[in-house]
């Protein structure tokens, strides 16, 4: 068997192949500016992601522990922290919301959001609107802004406790 093919450099942008409503009646350039999963390396061998779906459908930001090198259909497993703006507003905030990715080579990947019950499959393709999302600085301003203390008037969930 011959050994894994190393996936080389995975920063950048990633277009959504799978079929979602998230940019209705939107062009395509907006599609692919607003529906995208942006990946940078992170401090000390991380990987950090931000997922943008649709104006209004969901953001989040994700870490992984390690950055993978080799292509694999292995689940790589990460932390994420984000909102949800459709149906009902929701923020999952602190470290207890789990997914997990596979990097297939090729720069395709396959992901996966457990509260989010979102699976999707991307391709690195063009970097329209991802140069702010490789900031480490706002990447770790916006991640703790969602951090378990934190809270958000419009987060109804949190403010209303159930009796």
């Amino acid at each position: 068997m011959p050994p894994p093919k190393p996936l080389g450099n995975l920063k950048g942008k990633y277009a959504i192949e799978t079929f979602y409503p998230c940019c209705d009646d939107e062009s395509q350039r907006n599609h692919e500016e607003f529906c995208s999963i942006v990946l940078s390396p992170g401090d000390g061998g991380t990987l950090r992601g931000y997922l943008g779906l649709g104006r209004t459908n969901y953001t989040a930001l994700f870490i992984f522990d390690k950055c993978p090198t080799d292509a694999s259909t292995r689940k790589v497993p990460f932390t994420w922290r984000g909102k949800r703006t459709s149906k009902k507003f929701k923020i999952f905030r602190g470290d207890k919301n789990y997914g997990w990715a596979k990097f297939l080579g090729d720069g395709k990947i396959e992901i996966s959001f457990d509260k989010l019950k979102l699976d999707l499959v991307a391709q690195k393709g063009r970097g329209i609107g991802e140069r702010g999302k490789h900031n480490a600085a706002a990447f770790w301003d916006d991640w703790h802004e969602l951090d378990e203390e934190s809270l958000d008037l419009l987060d109804i969930d949190r403010l209303i406790h159930d009796w």
